[in-house]
């Protein structure tokens, strides 16, 4: 479990492997938080098997990610 700082929300994660060849769990956790008090939101990234500890990094994004919003990680996809 990762505790966050009072008034904020965490919307779904997404998994990242860590490599090509890593092993089931090992990668990287994405997941959008927001911060009700300032009215915007983090995108922090968290070690998949070490979800306690604090953040690897945390992106400060200047504005609001909606609640419930959701995302995908594909390897190799190319959009049209």
């Amino acid at each position: 479990m990762h505790a966050l700082a009072p008034g904020s929300t965490a919307s779904e994660a997404v998994f990242v492997p860590r490599s090509a060849s890593a092993r089931e769990g090992e990668g990287f956790l994405l997941f959008p938080v927001y911060r009700w008090a300032e009215d915007r939101s983090d995108v922090v990234i968290l070690d998949a098997q070490n979800v306690e500890r604090a953040p690897l990094a945390t992106i400060h994004v200047p504005h609001r990610i909606p609640l419930g919003f959701h995302g995908n990680y594909a390897d190799g996809v190319t959009l049209a």
